[in-house]
């Protein structure tokens, strides 16, 4: 009997034990976190869901997935006909929602590479859907002195960079110190070429605040474009070398016009000519007259404004008569009409030509 009641204790204590330690492992699995079971997300192979799969590290600074190959870090693919391969999204004011960075110092390194063989795609779309503020759909920055922070690259006769709005501006350069806004470069065609299907538009346009609108330089950069003017124009190639030149089959190449300055100034400083004209020249302050038979004077009125520094110069185109000359001519500043005698009266009708300058 003492025998079997200690192998029932025995047993009885070894049965006790063994639920207690079963217990422990269940209170254990119990108060520790669960982990992923390693069947969900399967390496080397396609892991297929019909929800979202999110990893989310909660540490400051941390870095929630990354992906590293010899050809691609990370790839994004649809299915569909429309969507985004890649999305990244934020809500903080200061944060960026995707960024490219590549540290290489050599060789054609590429923060973001982009290629569409569609037609009519975009390799990238940029969209800024803020109705208000300054928003900027792509922001382009480099320190570098000789660094460029967009480029624009088209083989064959594409475009290398096309600007394009609605109602705005389609490109705006811009340089905060002596830099350039905006320069365009033409190794065997045009540099700058400005078009507009309006007929009420400037293909291109140039503004100054005290400046100078518009400057063209042939040859080196000279001297600086003087202050307060529309256009510039400085040719430093030889003697003939254009600095403005303006052309017109039919119609009028170049067309001054003024309310009370100077439309046209010609000056020359040295022994050049302040005035070329090669052809025939139009005065609108000149014209003709005919000193009738009989009369000894002829009135004209010019059409313009005769003052004290008027000057009119005659020239007789005939003979009106023997002994009879040119005598005078005499101006009315009232009446802006001016006369002209003769020595005597004509024994013909003599026409003669006038010039106004005033």
């Amino acid at each position: 009997m003492l025998a079997f009641s200690d192998g029932l204790q025995s047993r009885r204590a070894l049965l006790g034990g063994g639920l207690g330690a079963l217990a422990a492992l269940v209170v254990q699995a119990l108060t520790r976190p669960l982990p992923v079971a390693a069947a969900d997300v399967v390496l080397g192979t396609t892991n297929t869901a019909t929800t979202r799969t999110a990893i989310i590290n909660s540490a400051a600074g941390g870095t929630g997935f990354l992906g590293q190959g010899a050809a691609r870090g990370v790839e994004g693919r649809i299915s569909g006909t429309s969507g985004f391969a890649v999305v990244g999204t934020t809500s903080q004011g200061n944060a960026t929602a995707v960024r490219a960075s590549n540290s290489a110092t050599t060789g054609n390194a590429y923060g973001v590479f982009a290629t569409t063989s569609s037609t009519s795609g975009h390799a990238i779309r940029a969209v800024a859907s803020a109705t208000t503020g300054v928003a900027i759909a792509v922001d382009a920055e480099t320190n570098a002195p000789d660094a460029v922070a967009v480029q624009g690259t088209a083989g064959g006769t594409g475009t290398g960079v096309v600007g394009q709005s609605q109602f705005g501006d389609g490109v705006i350069g811009s340089s905060g110190a002596a830099g350039v806004g905006v320069r365009g470069r033409g190794q065997f065609g045009i540099g700058v070429f400005g078009e507009t299907g309006f007929s009420g538009k400037a293909g291109i346009l140039g503004e100054a605040a005290s400046g100078t609108g518009v400057a063209g330089y042939s040859g080196s950069v000279g001297q600086d474009p003087p202050v307060a003017t529309g256009v510039y124009g400085q040719a430093d190639q030889g003697a003939a070398s254009v600095g403005v030149m303006g052309r017109s089959p039919t119609g009028t190449a170049l067309d001054g016009e003024t309310a009370d300055g100077v439309a046209l100034k010609a000056v020359a400083t040295g022994t050049g000519r302040a005035l070329q004209a090669s052809g025939p020249v139009t005065f609108s302050t000149s014209g003709v007259g005919t000193i009738p038979s009989g009369f000894a004077q002829k009135q004209i009125t010019p059409g313009v404004d005769l003052g004290p520094q008027s000057k009119v110069l005659i020239t007789l185109n005939g003979n009106p008569g023997a002994g009879i000359t040119l005598h005078r001519v005499l101006i009315n500043g009232t009446t802006d009409i001016f006369t002209v005698f003769l020595t005597g009266p004509a024994t013909v009708d003599t026409r003669f030509c006038w010039f106004v300058i005033s």
